[in-house]
């Protein structure tokens, strides 16, 4: 006889088996059937529809260094950017109409937030494809504090901007915005942390003044 299972119990288990972001990472072939190993292998994924987009997937997946340098520029130049963006915007505050210096003040800022988080989690994505692919152990252990960084500055950053809000009028309608509220981008680490199987320990050699300040993680 057959197991049986509840509705709810066998909804969970198809869960888990079919969405990769459920399991935690394990390192697989090309060749292999991905869509229950990894949660960017899905039917709208680019190379899904065109080929030509394959090995270039297949490099981004083990985080190939060179498109991790490619995304580390990217995101700089973009930060430039968007920063400039800010300083032009001040310059020009006292010519423009009522309301709409706050506005996109406003969408600028959420803008900046929305690259900072999106490519701090990126970047430590990529470098823990790279860390699990990689057979060089000094990369690893190169890796690893990095992936921590990238953790560290995407909480802090949430942290730091947690609560804020917009409630302005532009264009004769009220509107009201908080700061990154379509993203939940605070959940993001643990997640990640849990995905790759990285557990929360204090530095060690620190005294306890620094621990209370500093953690790193570790391999689970």
């Amino acid at each position: 006889e057959g197991e049986r299972l509840t509705l709810k119990q066998a909804k969970a288990r198809h869960d888990g088996n079919h969405l990769g972001y459920l399991r935690t990472a394990e390192a697989y072939d090309d060749a292999d059937d991905m869509i229950n190993r990894n949660p960017f292998h899905l039917n709208w994924a680019a190379f899904r529809w065109d080929a030509s987009y394959l090995p270039y997937y297949q490099r981004l997946r083990k985080g190939d260094p060179e498109i991790i340098a490619e995304k580390t520029q990217g995101y700089a130049e973009a930060l430039a950017s968007i920063d400039m963006s800010l300083k032009r915007l001040d310059a020009v505050q006292d010519r423009l109409p009522d309301g709409a210096y706050a506005f996109f003040r406003w969408k600028l800022e959420e803008t900046r937030y929305f690259l900072i988080v999106r490519c701090e989690l990126a970047l430590a994505w990529l470098k823990a494809e790279r860390r699990l692919y990689t057979d060089d152990v000094a990369e690893k252990q190169r890796l690893l504090p990095e992936i921590t960084d990238h953790l560290e500055r995407l909480e802090a950053y949430c942290a730091n901007h947690a609560g804020e809000r917009f409630d302005g009028e532009w264009l004769g309608r009220r509107h009201t915005f908080r700061r990154g509220e379509l993203y939940g981008a605070e959940a993001w680490p643990a997640e990640f942390r849990r995905f790759w199987q990285l557990q929360l320990v204090s530095d060690m050699g620190q005294t306890s003044d620094q621990n209370r300040n500093r953690h790193r993680y570790a391999v689970g």
